[in-house]
């Protein structure tokens, strides 16, 4: 099962890492690129808001504000739009 994890500052990025050691797919995304990377480096995936809706079995996400949460699912563009039943 592939996990979506977005949002990887001081939190999300450790627990993101755990994850692909763990060894499960995981598909990344945060609006800074170097986590991103650093993940990727890890053996993550880089991934679109509406990748991670269409091929994860679990979401998760590790964001700043309940509005910034708020977009990020049921935005323009956002996962909850993508997500498979």
């Amino acid at each position: 099962m592939k996990v979506g994890f977005i949002g990887l500052g001081l939190m999300g990025r450790p627990m993101a890492k755990h994850l692909v050691k763990a060894g499960f797919d995981v598909l990344v995304s945060d609006l800074n690129p170097a986590p991103v990377a650093e993940l990727v480096s890890d053996g993550a995936k880089s991934a679109t808001y509406e990748e991670i809706g269409k091929n994860c079995g679990i979401i998760m996400t590790i964001l700043p504000t309940a509005g910034t949460v708020q977009d990020v699912l049921f935005g323009e563009g956002g996962v909850a739009g993508f997500v498979q039943p």
